[in-house]
């Protein structure tokens, strides 16, 4: 085929699904060897001649995933059950520790370990769409547009609001993220947090409440956890995504004016908490722990420690 041909010729898009499943369902090893082939022949010379692969896994086990991989330009993981399958996708571990609902790391070529956030469509909202694309569709080759086999007359007009089936039900995102609100406000006010804090506030698991401080920390908000346990104190704000909270807490509906009080609370916390008169208030509060310990209560005087010179 001539280079003219080829540019004359479409995209071809191959997506497979569950592709792990290719490998594993096969038993015969030269079946294996000769998939494994087409396979790794595909992702390396296909993009050359207009054929793109896209492969999914809602599992991935990396025995299973015998094709070489490596030669995907692009790769993305959501939330990951742990971090085997993290790294059978990425080659590393992350992926386990984010909070779901669309979130995902994305790794190509020029650049890796880039956050995305997904949005899921409905299949009214993807009809409505492909509605839109064959309207306005202008033929340019022989290769016509074809989605006949789709029914577009369940199509929601540009009036519907919501969703139709259960009117004024609020989403599971939405009540994540009203929740969310609560938490950062909980934060914000006492300057400090903890998972048993968002429990008590909230009424929730163990790893709800988690996944409400994974987002703080996507925020900058708090520090990771790094192996310890107890409240985390606010971040100071240099270390806080300011842009990406202001954009969330005027989708919940805050005013600038309510913004401008949010992080003047940030501010003012993280100045007391690395202030000179704290430290010594800290330093005066933990003598005075030690002497309610070594005092004699009923004789009013100190007792002498063991070991201790007189």
């Amino acid at each position: 085929m001539t280079k003219k041909e080829l540019e004359g010729m479409p995209y071809i898009v191959c997506l497979i699904d569950e592709f792990p499943k290719l490998f594993s369902d096969k038993r015969n090893k030269s079946e294996v060897d000769a998939l494994e082939g087409a396979m790794t022949e595909l992702l390396s010379r296909g993009r050359h001649a207009k054929i793109h692969m896209v492969l999914a896994a809602q599992n991935p086990v990396k025995k299973h995933m015998v094709c070489d991989i490596a030669n995907l330009d692009a790769k993305i993981a959501l939330r990951c059950s742990n971090h085997h399958q993290s790294n059978a996708i990425l080659g590393r571990t992350g992926a386990h520790r984010l909070v779901g609902r669309g979130q995902m790391i994305f790794d190509y070529y020029a650049d890796i370990d880039r956050r995305l956030q997904g949005a899921y469509i409905s299949e009214a909202d993807m009809k409505q769409q492909l509605g839109e694309i064959a309207k306005t569709f202008e033929q340019k080759n022989k290769y016509p547009l074809d989605i006949n086999e789709l029914d577009l007359s369940s199509a929601p007009t540009e009036s519907s609001e919501g969703n139709p089936s259960i009117p004024g039900k609020p989403s599971a995102e939405d009540k994540f993220n009203d929740n969310l609100l609560k938490v950062i406000e909980l934060l914000l006010d006492q300057g400090k947090i903890a998972n048993s804090a968002v429990i008590k506030e909230l009424s929730v698991t163990f790893r709800t409440a988690d996944n409400y401080m994974m987002e703080l920390e996507n925020y900058g908000l708090i520090p990771p956890l790094n192996g310890g346990r107890g409240a985390r104190k606010l971040n100071p704000i240099e270390k806080i995504n300011i842009s990406d909270l202001k954009v969330f807490l005027e989708r919940r509906g805050y005013s600038e004016e309510g913004i401008a009080n949010s992080i003047g609370k940030i501010q003012n916390t993280t100045i007391s908490q690395s202030s000179p008169e704290s430290d010594v208030l800290n330093v005066a509060e933990s003598i005075a722990e030690q002497e309610e310990h070594v005092a004699d209560p009923e004789a009013d005087t100190f007792q002498v420690l063991p070991n201790a010179t007189t």
